[in-house]
This record gives structure tokens, sequence and C-alpha cells, in this order.
């Protein structure tokens, strides 16, 4: 099963995802959540209740590593660039396990959309199976 769900930049999936799961009635299997933009990426951080700093600091972090600049090869727009190229680092798209009916997450994880480009509403893919 696919389901192609709008989401928002930081947004946590995790309870959308399960609710999916559930109606899936997928006993065992996989779930892929996908990114739909390549200056986006799907990942796993901390569910507790500094996730938003959290998510703060890696995109800080990744910004020091890969700025926005001019000197790049591509001569596509330098904001874009920087935000492909974080992307990459991080993952358009994680793979989790479901188990008797259930997604398989640690206690304190949640799943969570960033974009770096566009920080609009954006659509991810996810897949059931």
């Amino acid at each position: 099963m696919i389901y192609r769900v709008k989401v928002d930049n930081r947004q946590s999936l995790s309870k959308e995802i399960s609710q999916l799961v559930k109606k899936s009635q997928v006993e065992s299997g996989f779930v892929v959540v996908q990114g739909t933009s390549a200056a986006s990426a799907v990942l796993l951080s901390s569910s507790l209740k500094y996730a938003d700093e959290s998510l703060s600091d890696l995109e800080r972090e990744l910004t020091y590593l890969i700025p926005s600049k001019k000197e790049f090869l591509s001569k596509d727009d330098p904001e874009l660039v920087s935000s492909i190229l974080k992307s990459t680092l991080i993952g358009t798209n994680t793979v989790l396990p479901i188990h008797n009916g259930e997604l398989v997450l640690g206690e304190k994880e949640d799943i969570y959309y960033l974009d770096f480009y566009d920080k609009q509403n954006s659509e991810i893919i996810i897949s059931i199976n």
C-alpha cells in the first residue's frame, strides 16, 4: 500500500504512520517513508520535550558544515545546492519494521520530516509492505 501525505516542515510523523500501519493490517513487514523533495529528509530523532531544539541544533550544525556559498560547481541556486547536500547526508527516506501489526520504534524515538530549502508544506510517500 502506498499513501501520499501532506506534511509540514519539522512535523512529527510517528502517530500518523502508526495509524496507517494498523489500517493496512500488515502483520510483519516494513514501512518506507520517503520525502518527495531532493532537499528534504526523513529521520529518526528524540521524542523528548526538547525535540524541536534538537532539530534546530541539527540544522544549525549542517549549515555550519555545508554553508550556502557561491563556490559550488553547480550553477543552481547556492541555497538549493546546499539544501540538497544536507539532505543527502541525512537521507531522504527511512525504513522501519512492522511487527505484530505495529510500527516498531524505540521508546523515545519519533519520525520527523525536514525540508532544508522550501520550508512550506510538502508531501511524503509512505509505503507499507
